[in-house]
């Protein structure tokens, strides 16, 4: 079916390579996030604190004229109309109003700007003026040396220059975030695809293996330890399948051998048989030649039996109890006729009512060929 075939796993499945640069690309991108991130807010915080400075700086200034505001005038008018020479991007706005709300003191433009109510309003807060603009304002107060006056001092600091900065950090920021990726994806490709280059091999090393190639085995340049232990195991695994190849291969010769010799030898003596006609005592001779090769035949099979089921020992064991004295015994009766043709005694010394568990055509076997083994290299008497 389609989905038990390899090829189309194989076109349906992911590249590792591919999934590697992806989770290389992700995670590079996270990390470049969270830096960037903590970078934009530092810097934020940065200027949220710069903006507080200063607007507490021109308070300060500023309280400490009108504490003296008998001879100052003049100076507390120009620290009004004052920006802050040193940052001439930032304009700072001041105002001082009297204790009925008469505006005393105030910088250019700044009552077109912001009104002392919207100040008032929004004091320590973010504020859009008329003009759109966004400023951040303060009010505070304050009174001379004598406290015979009171003044309400209100501030502001132009934020636009500020916005702009960051909407264009921003923006630089997606651009990096972007180029950041893709750069990593492409170094996670290239790095992904040396790592699993020895998979790459093993691979190839795996399709060129054929049951007349078993003796072939995976060579990996320089692998990594968690694949050397892999193409060592399945070198390892190679190694028995071969000797076992190799087993069976000399057994199926071995058993062909063996078989033909019977097998020629019945065809041998049905044809002399059958050439003319014979007597009953020569067709039974014949006969007996074929049964006793039959016979032969019939334990070669009975060893193919054998060895298949010592293959898989688990499948086809029927244990059961045994009388092992009246097994013996058996088997000792059965061998005995042959026995008495090599001349030799056959006999058993085994505990009376002795048993056990076992396979009773297994354990026939094992004692069987023990038996014909010992009638085979014994001398007679």
């Amino acid at each position: 079916m389609f989905w038990n075939n390899p090829a189309s796993r194989q076109r349906g499945a992911r590249s590792l390579a591919v999934r590697l640069s992806w989770w290389y690309g992700a995670c590079s991108l996270c990390l470049v996030s969270i830096v960037t991130g903590f970078l934009y807010w530092a810097l934020l915080r940065n200027f949220d604190q710069q903006n507080e400075r200063y607007l507490q700086e021109k308070v300060a200034i500023l309280r400490t004229l009108l504490r003296e505001s008998g001879d100052r005038e003049s100076t507390i008018e120009w620290e009004v109309e004052e920006e802050l020479a040193a940052h001439p991007s930032i304009r700072v706005l001041s105002r001082v109003l009297s204790a009925d709300g008469a505006v005393l003191y105030q910088a250019t433009g700044m009552g077109a700007e912001l009104s002392a109510q919207t100040i008032a309003k929004n004091s320590g807060g973010e504020v859009r003026s008329e003009t759109g603009q966004l400023y951040r304002v303060s009010s505070s107060t304050a009174q001379n040396n004598s406290g015979s006056k009171r003044y309400r001092i209100q501030t502001a600091i132009n934020l636009g220059y500020q916005k702009d900065l960051l909407e264009r950090y921003r923006d630089q920021l997606w651009v990096a975030l972007a180029l950041g990726f893709l750069f990593s994806m492409l170094i996670g490709h290239s790095i992904a695809h040396r790592g699993i280059r020895p998979v790459k091999e093993m691979a190839d090393a795996v399709q060129r293996i054929r049951p007349d190639t078993l003796d072939e085995r995976i060579q990996v340049h320089n692998p990594p330890a968690e694949l050397a232990a892999l193409s060592d195991a399945f070198n390892q695994t190679l190694s028995r399948l071969q000797s076992a190849f190799n087993r069976l291969s000399e057994f199926s010769s071995d058993i062909a051998h063996e078989l033909r010799t019977p097998v020629n030898n019945i065809r041998g003596e049905l044809e002399v048989a059958l050439a003319r006609a014979r007597s009953n005592a020569q067709y039974r001779e014949a006969i007996g030649s074929a049964l006793e090769e039959s016979l032969r035949i019939s334990r070669l099979i009975d060893s193919l039996l054998f060895l298949a089921r010592a293959e898989h020992p688990e499948t086809g064991v029927l244990r059961e109890q045994l009388n092992l004295e009246s097994e013996l015994s058996k088997l000792i009766e059965f061998y005995g006729a042959a026995a008495s043709e090599h001349g030799v005694r056959l006999e058993a010394a085994i505990q009376k009512d002795l048993s056990a568990k076992l396979d009773r055509q297994l354990f026939q076997r094992a004692i069987g060929n023990l038996m014909e083994n010992a009638l085979r290299y014994t001398p007679s008497g």
